[in-house]
């Protein structure tokens, strides 16, 4: 793919059962997986050539959260990866993540 190019990748959250029910998922992902390829790889940028900008990674919650979410509020919570990841990840349990990618080249 030329500089500048799109990538738009969609998979199960690590945190939903979907994840580890088809024998062809090897990796189990997060919001932050992705992260290796890019300007903060956090020095392993080793594993590839391979570079991408982030432009947006959204996780969907589970249908439950989503309709508890929406009597509190109908925007997402602008730290919900981090907050959700990191503390609560099998309480608030994600459905999908949706990743949107820059080539760089």
């Amino acid at each position: 793919m030329r500089a500048g190019g799109r990538v738009r990748l969609v998979t199960p959250h690590y945190t939903d059962f979907s994840s580890f029910c088809d024998p062809t998922h090897r990796w189990h992902l997060n919001s932050f997986s992705f992260r290796y390829f890019g300007e903060r790889h956090g020095g392993f940028g080793y594993y590839s050539r391979a570079r991408f900008r982030e432009i947006s990674v959204h996780v969907k919650l589970l249908a439950f959260w989503r309709i508890a979410r929406a009597g509190v509020s109908g925007e997402p919570l602008p730290a919900l990866p981090a907050l959700l990841e990191h503390y609560c990840c099998y309480v608030v349990r994600g459905k999908v993540l949706e990743f949107e990618f820059e080539v760089v080249k």
